[in-house]
């Protein structure tokens, strides 16, 4: 970004975001690209408001020019909602304050040459209004559920969870059919690229009610139904990108890694969870949870075997994510350990190499597995876990 800003600013507004969003093709999809998406996603969304183009046009403009502008913002819609919620950064502009209307369903090709338009062609944008309705529900969620103002009880969270999860599911319904093609080489028209989005979004949907902030913290155990509803997408995605590569299917670099990260983390803590169910000693805090709904040990230790070693592949073509892949080793290692030793007849937590429950008894289940001192010194000093995964890897305690 050393020189993006001046460059780009040589071009007028409409060249100067597809240039910006060329741009941010390209941090998608390069090894080295990962630390300026955002400010890319942000710098077109800022010339987009600055140009007027979030808002609805106060005269009739040219028919193409004007689902130009609304395919324009749009893009910069989407691509500035998903790094800010997935990097946990500010979003640039509110959606009470976007009045432009989304594309329609028109080839600009058959528009500029007077063609008949009145029958929907969704080929160009039928994807682009599928994300943008989509990142339209992540704002949401991210206002409703994570906001810091939000200060409302545990159950107002997931009665709003259930609704939001009920609209992601007419949005999947939606779309389903209209924006996928079978057998596509493009990543975005996949069905199964769709199905990550929508399980991504469950996971961000959930999540808020599995990992505890704050006061929160202490003591926390889980709802087994809630932690099933953030480990089952999170194993989802992993297969899915599973058969995206077997089928031949190049994906985007950073958002795979990305979504691999995420999962795997999600996968670890409910891991955690697993075995502390698996190796309680109280009677009555195990009687209040059905054996049908603890997650099954061994999909768990196949799981995060899977994300390893999607890890592991990645690393070998892009050295960029061997530090990611070495520190997640090492942390499944251990959560495998503790899954495996809970679920075996009679075990026993507690011995010098494993991560004691018994001993934590006082703290949250959750508070030793990921505290990020513990698990520096566990891994004897040699990775640093907030460098590595690039944010405060505290928050999940």
């Amino acid at each position: 970004m050393q020189y993006a800003e001046e460059v780009l600013s040589l071009t007028d507004g409409e060249t100067q975001i597809q240039n910006t969003l060329l741009l941010l093709v390209f941090a998608h999809q390069h090894a080295t690209g990962i630390g300026s998406r955002w400010k890319l996603a942000r710098q077109a969304m800022r010339t987009c408001i600055q140009l007027g183009y979030h808002r609805a046009p106060s005269k009739p403009l040219d028919a193409v020019a004007e689902q130009r502008r609304r395919r324009l913002f749009w893009c910069c819609y989407v691509q500035e909602r998903f790094a800010a919620c997935g990097l946990g950064r500010p979003i640039a502009i509110a959606d009470h304050d976007i009045t432009v209307e989304m594309p329609d369903y028109v080839c600009l090709d058959d528009l500029e040459k007077g063609l008949d338009t009145s029958i929907p062609n969704g080929a160009e944008v039928a994807v682009l209004i599928r994300q943008s309705q989509l990142r339209r529900i992540s704002t949401k969620v991210r206002e409703q559920l994570y906001a810091r103002r939000t200060n409302d009880s545990f159950q107002a969270k997931a009665e709003a969870a259930t609704i939001l999860y009920a609209e992601l599911e007419q949005w999947r319904l939606l779309h389903e059919e209209t924006s996928t093609i079978s057998h596509s080489p493009c990543i975005f028209l996949t069905k199964e690229y769709m199905e990550v989005n929508f399980h991504r979004e469950k996971l961000f949907i959930f999540s808020t009610l599995v990992v505890p902030t704050g006061q929160e913290a202490h003591m926390f155990r889980p709802d087994v139904t809630y932690l099933r509803h953030c480990l089952d997408p999170a194993v989802q995605i992993i297969f899915l990108y599973q058969t995206l590569l077997a089928k031949g299917v190049k994906t985007t670099l950073w958002t795979w890694i990305q979504d691999i990260l995420r999962s795997g983390f999600m996968i670890l803590y409910c891991g955690i969870h697993t075995s502390n169910i698996l190796s309680s000693q109280n009677e009555a805090a195990a009687s209040s949870i059905a054996t049908n709904q603890v997650p099954e040990p061994q999909s768990i230790i196949k799981a995060l075997d899977d994300c390893r070693q999607m890890l592991k592949d990645i690393s070998l073509k892009w050295s960029a994510v061997t530090p990611h892949w070495v520190a997640f080793d090492r942390l499944s290692c251990d959560v495998r350990k503790l899954i495996e030793n809970s679920s075996s007849p009679g075990a026993m937590l507690g011995g010098q190499n494993d991560v004691s429950v018994n001993q934590t008894m006082n703290q949250g289940l959750w508070d030793v597995p990921m505290d990020m001192s513990y698990w520096d010194d566990l891994l004897d000093g040699d990775v640093n876990m907030n460098e590595v995964f690039g944010f405060d890897m505290n928050t999940f305690a």
